[in-house]
């Protein structure tokens, strides 16, 4: 699905197509690839990186890695804007990790 949007113009005896703006017409970004995760010294606390930047990013946790995603039982921890790296905080002894690119 495309978003464009544009001026429907007559002239020189033809219609043309002259668009307002730029629009990226990219419909889905790219996953995130070689994500990492740190442990940082600060208690309860890992640090997920990851190579592409430039989207919307969405990290989501749960206790379970065998829960399919989407899930309800799958927590929003965060959201990131053009960075690729984001900070979460950790309860239980351990937890799994999603990240979604958006647009």
């Amino acid at each position: 699905e495309y978003n464009i949007v544009g001026i429907i113009d007559y002239s020189y005896e033809q219609f043309k197509l002259e668009p307002r703006f730029e629009v990226d017409i990219e419909t889905k970004p790219t996953k995130p690839v070689n994500v990492e995760i740190e442990i940082l010294p600060d208690p309860n606390q890992v640090k997920l990186a990851w190579l592409n930047e430039g989207y919307t990013y969405k990290i989501y946790s749960n206790d379970d890695p065998d829960i399919d995603f989407p899930d309800e039982s799958w927590i929003f921890e965060t959201s990131v804007q053009n960075l690729g790296e984001a900070t979460i905080s950790m309860s239980g002894n351990k937890k799994f990790f999603i990240v979604v690119a958006e647009n």
